[in-house]
């Protein structure tokens, strides 16, 4: 009986530590994130808060054939340098990430918000895999998670307002990366 007793506990203290082990641990961060929701069999972490700052913008299109593109696949906001310790970022725990990219939810909505609806019919489809655009962002729902063995960051884009009429066309870099 004590035996069965030593065992049991043994086994609930090695769960207990695994357990730890995987919890996640964010940086102090400078940004208006409260933790509004964790799902830990999952890892994902909500958070509420609205921020407003200033970055690049990537777009990534579905390769339709040799020459042209489709909408967009990927859509992602590069914070400026000054800004990156404005969201928690895991830095202990399960699947430890730094922050360089936040993925943007709802591609096509986004590329329609940045470039307004008739613009972004004129651009999609088209000829560059990759449109790039700098300016002042507002953004909600920040999220981290795991998929694809890698942790992610990610956001709604409420509002843009574009640094200049310019559009930079670029190509694909190292910061875009899907599955």
């Amino acid at each position: 009986m004590t035996r069965m007793l030593v065992l049991s506990l043994s086994a609930l203290l090695l769960c207990s530590v695994a357990a730890a082990a995987d919890a996640e641990v964010f940086s102090n961060h400078r940004g208006p994130f409260v933790v509004q929701d964790v799902d830990s069999e999952r890892h994902i972490t909500r958070f509420s808060g609205e921020i407003v700052l200033t970055g690049e913008i990537q777009f990534s299109f579905d390769q339709l054939d040799e020459s042209r593109y489709g909408a967009p696949l990927f859509a992602k906001f590069i914070p400026d340098e000054q800004y990156r310790d404005s969201f928690p970022e895991v830095v202990a725990g399960f699947y430890p990430r730094q922050l360089t990219v936040i993925g943007l939810y709802d591609e096509m909505a986004t590329f329609e918000a940045v470039f307004g609806e008739e613009m972004a019919k004129e651009l999609v489809p088209g000829n560059k895999p990759v449109i790039s655009v700098r300016g002042q962002v507002t953004l909600t729902g920040y999220v981290t998670s795991v998929e694809c063995d890698s942790r992610q960051y990610s956001a709604r884009l409420k509002a843009f307002i574009p640094e200049t009429e310019r559009v930079a066309l670029i190509a694909p870099s190292n910061l875009i990366d899907g599955c």
